[in-house]
């Protein structure tokens, strides 16, 4: 893996360092002004994001759609400044008591050290709409 490789997942395992922590602040720093955000279109939050703010708004949406969110980080691959993180995330729909637990492949993309595109690939968006409800 070449240095480009190292620092574009050295970036992204610091924005997930802050995302455990609950600081938002140290998140936002890794972010660029002009980030992209693009959730499946059939998630109740779905859409694209455009814009540090706005990326900061539609992750405000996905987190308060669920309770008990949570996520498990299982690995990263990058090549240039494109990272994809293989992960798993669960959470409760508010209105249903129901529990999803689907994989998830994140592709990020970093440009000098800033997150410029953020686009999870969900595996079962239909359970997740399901466990909304």
């Amino acid at each position: 893996m070449g240095s480009q490789e190292q620092e574009s997942i050295a970036v992204i395992k610091k924005v997930y360092e802050y995302a455990d922590h609950g600081d938002r602040v140290g998140w936002l720093e890794l972010v660029a002004d002009d980030c992209e955000f693009h959730e499946p279109p059939s998630l109740p939050y779905g859409g694209s994001y455009v814009g540090k703010k706005a990326m900061e708004f539609g992750l405000k949406k996905m987190r308060e759609a669920w309770k008990d969110l949570e996520y498990q980080v299982l690995d990263y691959f990058a090549s240039g400044e494109v990272v994809v993180v293989h992960l798993q995330i669960g959470a409760t729909g508010h209105k249903t008591g129901k529990h999803f637990w689907t994989p998830i492949m994140e592709l990020w993309r970093v440009r000098d050290g800033k997150v410029v595109e953020l686009r999870p690939f969900i595996f079962d968006t239909a359970r997740m709409v399901d466990v909304f409800g």
